[in-house]
């Protein structure tokens, strides 16, 4: 999972708390509860590879465990901005 941030500036603590449980919540880390969370500011193009192929480098872990109540209240979210949209969205 990729989260574009301000460049200079840090994430804030729940965006990284909500990736971490999104990118456990979609991985096999779904069925124990509980992963390792890989992070990094800082990611390499491959030379020769398809556009937008890249490769994580000095990357840091965490064990995260997984929030069902974070998950919930993401997915709620993701509804509502979705269906947002489809109100918004002009007509031709």
């Amino acid at each position: 999972m990729f989260v574009k941030s301000v460049p200079r500036e840090s994430l804030p603590l729940d965006t990284t708390l909500d990736a971490g449980n999104l990118a456990l919540f979609y991985s096999n880390g779904k069925s124990s509860g509980q992963g390792d969370v890989y992070y990094t500011r800082y990611l390499r193009r491959v030379k020769g590879g398809k556009g937008g192929l890249v490769i994580p480098t000095r990357e840091k872990s965490l064990i995260g465990r997984l929030e069902r109540e974070r998950i919930a209240i993401l997915k709620a979210l993701s509804r509502g901005v979705s269906e947002s949209r489809r109100v918004m969205m002009p007509t031709c």
